[in-house]
């Protein structure tokens, strides 16, 4: 390179030129060389397809894009370029104004690294590993940033999910053991490498931790389990690379308590085996407790007097017990799995039980379920007869079991066939006797009342012819006519009772009991008899039959006294649906050995001289109360007095 001056006399013109020559060959060759250096850096840098490199200059806006940041970004160089560097910050990042900070941090410091979420041109985030630089000239002054971007997601999911193995690990509700065998062939040379936390909780190990295993021998830390097969076991699959599934191993030493585990080996590199394992002690009890159950429940199904039936969803038999085999003739074993309605039900019943079954599956109701029914089956030689069963749906899951229990009733059926003949005869023959004494009582009054008018007639017309015997004789006729027509009234009234009843309707008993009183003014008066009474309720029945109830019982017990001031006292208590009255007196009392007696027809235990009656006085007592759906007794003691009950339904 050569250099002029040029030099100029007085007169202004040149007169002489000053040349240097310098030799700057070696200048243009490092020129060249800076050259070639700068553009193989440019095309490296474009050519990197991994990293996203790019320059900013002061104010952050980009002046450089290379393939990386292409691929990475998805933005061409064409985009971007003049743009700034936060058109690649989320949202939130740019709020907190990310972009600006990074680069105050860089030019401060010379430099800036951060990890976090970037955001390419479609929108989707991906996680950047970013180092940004700032690039000053030799005064210092600050010329630009450049930028290096890495894509780190697949690192950054690949640590979250090792991360995440490890939480699984840790959290684990099973057991898990790495163990290392130092020596081939010694299985006494197992050390503990690392442990999860539910070893120590399914061993049921008290104030031990897992650091307290970490690094000891297998023999240290569960000296019986050398007692066992486990430590070959696990030899055995470090040699053969075979994982080997042990079941129900018992253990138990001085720092676990005796349980059953189950155990599973699965070969590791390095001479390390894997463990994992369960306690299934709670497990096993719980299946023992079961299959008891299951068994009593079995032997209660099988020895049940009613056949017991299971069906699925399809209709197919999945239980028989034994009262099933009996009653429809199928063995157990032809029975189950067979359809229910080809088995027990009679062909003209199955097609309405098929759908029934259906419908119950769409809509979840059915009509013969949870009721007690009567049906018609049918046994495996055909034969139909009469059944009482109860059907239950069952929920499993998401679909449903059937269960039945039937009791052949063909000879209850026969029984109350026969009852209602016999209760229809019975009705007949009541009804036939009732008109009858009606009639026979009333057809008997007539001539009774001619026999006693003409013995009374006879009396008065030959009083003076007569002898006093004669006399005698006379009074006998008639006092016998009268007490026939008193018994002929009184059977007249029975027979009545169970004619024409009226319906029931509401009874105060309170007043009813007045009125009782006060028909018995004078008897009451006469014997100066104390009655008194708690309080009593309103019934549904025949206010005439009632009263005429408690009458005679009050009739009775003031009449059957010593020499006693009749004690008379009338109750009621309400017990179990219905009320019980009691007539409480102070009399003569009853031998218990008569008390069968005392409620018949014409049943009389004292003689007319010592007490006055017919004897049907309790047995209307009797008809009226059990007509009303209630019970009459009577408790008592020779010379203890008496009470008599009777009850009336609450609801009739």
């Amino acid at each position: 390179m050569c250099q002029g001056i040029p030099r100029r006399g007085s007169d202004g013109r040149i007169s002489k030129w000053l040349g240097t020559c310098t030799d700057i060959q070696d200048q243009k060759l490092a020129e060249r060389k800076l050259r070639h250096t700068r553009e193989r850096f440019r095309l490296l840098v474009e050519g990197v397809k991994e990293y996203a490199i790019y320059m900013l200059d002061p104010d952050g806006d980009i002046v450089s894009w290379n393939a990386g940041a292409e691929r990475i970004r998805g933005y061409s160089a064409r985009e971007v370029i003049g743009r700034h560097c936060s058109l690649f910050y989320t949202p939130e990042d740019i709020q907190r104004d990310k972009p600006n900070q990074e680069l105050k941090e860089a030019a401060a410091k010379g430099s800036a690294e951060d990890e976090g979420w970037r955001q390419r041109k479609d929108g989707s985030r991906f996680w950047a590993s970013v180092v940004v630089t700032a690039l000053r000239d030799e005064a210092g002054q600050l010329r630009g940033f450049a930028k290096v971007t890495r894509d780190m997601t697949e690192r950054r999911r690949a640590e979250e999910g090792l991360r995440r193995y490890e939480e699984l690990v840790k959290n684990a509700p099973i057991g898990l053991i790495v163990l290392h065998l130092e020596k081939m062939g010694d299985a006494r040379t197992f050390r503990i490498l690392a442990a999860n936390p539910a070893v120590i909780q399914i061993n049921r190990m008290q104030g031990a931790t897992v650091s307290d295993l970490i690094g000891k021998t297998l023999v240290e830390a569960f000296p019986a389990l050398f007692k066992t097969k486990l430590p070959e076991l696990y030899a055995a699959v470090i040699r053969s690379g075979t994982a080997r599934y042990v079941e129900e191993i018992p253990y138990r030493d001085e720092r676990v308590p005796e349980g059953i585990f189950d155990i599973h080996a699965f070969p590791l590199p390095n001479q390390c085996v894997g463990i994992a394992f369960d306690n299934i002690t709670e497990r096993k009890q719980a299946e023992e407790k079961l299959r008891v159950s299951e068994a009593r429940n079995r032997l209660i199904v099988d020895t049940a007097y009613d056949a017991f039936i299971a069906m699925d969803t399809d209709g197919r038999i999945t239980d028989w017990n034994h009262q099933a085999e009996v009653i429809f003739g199928w063995p157990r074993q032809e029975a189950l799995g067979r359809l229910l309605a080809e088995t027990i039900i009679p062909e003209q019943y199955r097609e309405a039980h098929r759908e029934g079954l259906k419908r119950f599956l769409v809509t979840g109701e059915g009509p013969v379920f949870n009721k007690r029914l009567e049906m018609t089956a049918v046994r495996r030689d055909g034969n139909e007869f009469p059944v009482e069963l109860t059907i239950t749906p069952v929920q499993l899951g998401t679909t449903y079991l059937f269960s039945a229990f039937l009791r052949d009733i063909t000879e209850r059926r026969r029984a109350e066939d026969e009852l209602k003949r016999t209760t229809d005869e019975l009705t007949r023959s009541n009804s036939e006797l009732g008109q009858f004494a009606y009639v026979a009582s009333h057809d008997l009054q007539e001539p009774l009342r001619m026999v006693a008018s003409s013995t009374q007639l006879l009396a008065r017309e030959y009083k003076d012819k007569l002898d006093a015997e004669a006399q005698e004789y006379i009074g006998y006729a008639v006092e016998g006519a009268k007490r026939m027509q008193v018994l002929i009234n009184q059977l007249l009234n029975y027979s009545r009772l169970g004619a024409r009843r009226k319906p029931f309707e509401s009874v105060d008993c309170q007043k009813i009991y007045a009125a009782a009183v006060a028909n018995l003014k004078v008897a009451i008066e006469e014997s100066g008899a104390v009655l008194t009474s708690g309080p009593l309720p309103t019934v549904l029945g025949d206010d005439v039959q009632l009263a005429q109830v408690f009458q005679n019982l009050l009739a009775n017990a003031i009449k059957f006294q010593r020499k006693n001031r009749p004690q008379i006292y009338v109750s009621a208590e309400q017990k179990e649906g219905e009320w019980q009255f009691a007539v409480r007196d102070n009399g003569i009392g009853i031998d218990p050995k008569q008390f069968d007696r005392l409620f018949g027809i014409f049943q009389r235990l004292h003689s007319r001289d010592e007490y006055s009656g017919t004897g049907m006085g309790l047995a209307i007592c009797k008809k009226i109360v059990e007509q009303h759906g209630g019970r009459i007794w009577v408790e008592s003691k020779v010379s203890k007095g008496s009470t008599f009950y009777f009850t009336i339904p609450m609801s009739n």
